[in-house]
């Protein structure tokens, strides 16, 4: 199965379209190294896409939705690549991944 290539949209995005945008996604990545909050992060797994997210103390709370968190850039970039060869892993392995609802 071949597979789109990685779309990058850099402009404002209408509130009216941002559930199209993440009902598109095959994943959300957020790749804070400081954050106290995200709305996005939320908003994502709020609309029902799989979230990867820093293992940072302020995000510990996130625990709705599909989950996959990573330590540092060496872990992000492995999954990111294994990703691509399986995209069933854009969820993380089953080992990794938290399902909360």
């Amino acid at each position: 199965m071949k597979h789109a290539p990685v779309q990058l949209c850099d402009r404002f995005i209408p509130e009216e379209h941002v559930p199209w945008f993440f009902g598109a996604a095959d994943v959300a990545l957020f790749n804070y190294r400081q954050i106290l909050t995200s709305g996005a992060i939320q908003l994502a797994s709020d609309l029902g896409t799989p979230i990867w997210i820093p293992d940072l103390p302020a995000l510990a709370g996130i625990t709705a939705g599909t989950i996959v968190r990573f330590k540092d850039m060496r872990e992000l970039r492995e999954r990111i690549a294994r990703s691509l060869l399986d995209p069933s892993r854009l969820q993380g392995p089953a080992d990794d991944r938290q399902r909360h609802r």
